[in-house]
């Protein structure tokens, strides 16, 4: 504890350090190669001057941002459960199993179309069809629509939300809590954050 009272975690200061490391590496060499690339195609040399403290500095801000955000998110799936044991739903591991494969599924379906993004843009660009850019846009809010609002299959709240305590949404009304942002959202948990069902575990159900 410090002068002031405030405690100060080790463990999360070193997982933020860590963070922090690895990002500022991958930032900082793909931010250094780009910026190397363009003063060659501009200007035939390479502005050490200049591109070296650019490339730090985003680098910097960027790997401070992902420090915090994903800082937030393993602290918060490291929060223990609320919802008691015995307020859990009455389904059995067969259903459990099926219903996390579905999550789990609409998971890699929305990171995929994530990832498709660049090319595919690129191609409908191209091709010059603006009405496929806009019917992509639309499959990519449905299937995020209803990857964010999926149910967990053990304590029926949602699976990556988790409503502060005293908010609309801990009084009855998660989707409302939801979409105000009065509560807890990590699309990256791998865990139910309201009763810590693990998605990718379904053995330790």
């Amino acid at each position: 504890m410090n002068n002031s009272g405030i405690k100060i975690n080790p463990e999360l200061v070193r997982q933020l350090a860590e963070i922090f490391v690895r990002y500022f590496a991958i930032f900082f060499i793909i931010l250094f190669i780009l910026v190397s690339l363009g003063q060659y195609k501009n200007q035939g040399r390479l502005d050490l001057y200049f591109s070296l403290p650019f490339a730090l500095s985003i680098a910097a801000l960027g790997a401070v941002l992902a420090a915090v955000f994903i800082g937030v998110f393993r602290r918060l799936d490291a929060a223990p459960p609320w919802v008691e044991p015995s307020e859990y739903l009455k389904v059995d591991n067969f259903v459990l199993n099926r219903r996390l494969s579905r999550i789990k599924n609409t998971r890699i379906l929305l990171f995929t179309t994530y990832l498709m993004w660049l090319p595919l843009g690129a191609f409908i660009m191209a091709i010059n069809l603006p009405i496929w850019l806009v019917a992509y846009m639309v499959a990519l809010v449905i299937i995020s629509g209803v990857y964010n609002f999926s149910r967990c299959p053990r304590c029926n709240h949602y699976f990556f939300y988790r409503a502060k305590p005293g908010s609309i949404g801990d009084l009855g009304n998660e989707k409302l809590s939801l979409l105000f942002g009065m509560g807890y959202f990590n699309s990256f948990s791998s865990k139910c954050l309201n009763c810590g069902l693990k998605l990718k575990n379904e053995s330790s159900i």
